[in-house]
């Protein structure tokens, strides 16, 4: 009878090694983007036998994104990546005698001060027992019926000086135990409050997360020097873009203007980034492939910015954009006082005139030339019934002058554009007219 043997090939156990990746695997390159940063960290380890190793990364921040890390230049003969996983320990810290003897000891002071607490509070109902009876005493008393005789009288004197003197001194005495007790319950108030904060601290201490990442390799050959490069994503990172713009408009020459940019980075990620090479990118990486949901739009008041502007929109490669570089003292504006004035036409079918004039004066201070656009509302009508004329400036006219020109734009807004010689000056001129029913009410609304 022939035997069989049947045999399995049992992978032999890998040997564990830890790393602090902190400590032993220094920054090589940090690309930070708008709301995060990847990070790529070089892992040097020396082997000296072979087989299987499992290489457990700790000290991980916890803004990592463990999904993200990846593991690269383990290939050829000498080092294989097998694996690469990630896990979320909890475990429980040590604690020593000094760690619990303050609440143990807050914890006796508070058995202690409850132990008083309820002796006081047994006091102050035997007190209240007391008075009960001697009420009842005095009411039996006051309603004894018949005569009273001599005796009786002298027995009722007796008793009214003793329910005096006791009395007394139960109220005497109830005032000081309720006075005790105040301050007792005070006490108690305040080791609870300091109980529960050791409690609270201590659940938080209780069970610490430890965030491991593990990289199975399998080396080859001996006396192996290998390097790995770790590279992963981290939360709490972004960069912001800054410019300095200044202008120099000196006496006697062309205004030059200079540009300074800055990427200012923020780096809140608990994990330390000297002596490392740096890349700012406006890309915007992404972990997952399923459309976010579409959150209600609300609309709100909307906040306005003056003059110099903060914040700039995105514009393309020569693309033409606005840069307001804040209040020029050069250009003196003289915005003159607004002249309204109100009427009532007509006979039978009544109606209300309202005119509005403005009237603006505009001086170049400057030694050169200087182009200035100025800004105001016509209002548009938004009813048949409501007229607006407009008196001043007269569009239709033709101006052949071209240092001065008037367009009427497409959010019924008119746009002067005025060419001003070094010390010299123009008036503007605007005037319109609303006319609207008689018994009607209007009112005069901004939207954007």
């Amino acid at each position: 009878m022939a035997e069989t043997i049947l045999t399995t090939n049992t992978p032999p156990s890998a040997t564990i090694v830890h790393i602090n990746i902190k400590q032993e695997c220094p920054v090589q390159f940090v690309t930070v983007y708008n709301d995060r940063a990847e990070l790529t960290r070089l892992l040097r380890y020396h082997f000296d036998n072979e087989g299987t190793y499992d290489l457990v990364l700790q000290g991980l921040s916890p803004c990592i994104d463990l999904t993200s890390f990846r593991v690269s230049g383990g290939t050829g003969k000498a080092c294989t990546i097998l694996e690469v996983s990630y896990q979320k320990r909890y475990e429980d810290p040590s604690t020593s005698l000094s760690d619990t003897t303050p609440l143990d000891q807050l914890q006796t002071q508070l058995d202690i001060v409850q132990a008083d607490i309820d002796e006081h509070a047994q006091e102050l109902d035997r007190l209240k027992k007391q008075r009960t009876w001697l009420d009842g005493r005095a009411s039996k008393l006051m309603n004894q019926e018949g005569p009273l005789s001599t005796s009786d009288l002298e027995t009722m004197e007796q008793f009214l000086n003793f329910y005096h003197k006791m009395f007394s001194k139960i109220d005497k005495e109830t005032t000081q135990e309720q006075r005790q007790l105040k301050e007792l319950n005070s006490r108690c108030d305040a080791l609870t409050v300091k109980i529960n904060e050791h409690g609270s601290q201590a659940m938080i201490n209780r069970r610490i997360e430890q965030r491991e990442v593990t990289i199975t390799i399998h080396v080859a050959s001996s006396k192996t020097d290998v390097a790995l490069e770790v590279s992963y994503l981290i939360s709490n990172c972004s960069w912001s873009a800054s410019y300095d713009i200044r202008v120099d408009s000196g006496e006697g020459r062309q205004p030059k203007t200079q540009l300074t940019y800055y990427g200012i980075i923020i780096n809140k990620s608990q994990e330390n980034w000297s002596d490392t090479q740096f890349s700012l990118s406006t890309a915007t990486p992404s972990l997952g492939g399923s459309a976010p949901k579409l959150a209600t739009l609300k609309v709100n008041n909307r906040q306005y910015h003056g003059v110099p502007q903060r914040f700039m929109s995105s514009a393309a490669q020569s693309d033409i954009f606005d840069l307001p570089l804040g209040i020029d003292s050069g250009i003196k504006i003289e915005y003159k006082p607004v002249k309204k004035t109100s009427d009532t036409q007509g006979i039978i079918s009544k109606t209300h005139l309202k005119t509005v004039r403005h009237e603006t004066h505009i001086t170049n201070t400057k030694t050169h030339e200087v182009a200035v656009y100025i800004y105001d509302q016509l209002p548009l009508s938004s009813d048949e019934k409501i007229k607006v004329n407009l008196i001043q400036p007269d569009l239709r006219r033709k101006d052949n002058n071209p240092h001065n020109t008037i367009t009427l734009k497409d959010t019924n807004n008119l746009e002067w554009k005025c060419i001003l010689p070094s010390r010299g000056e123009c008036r503007l001129l605007f005037e319109y007219s609303v006319e609207w029913p008689y018994d009607k009410q209007v009112e005069f609304q901004e939207e954007l």
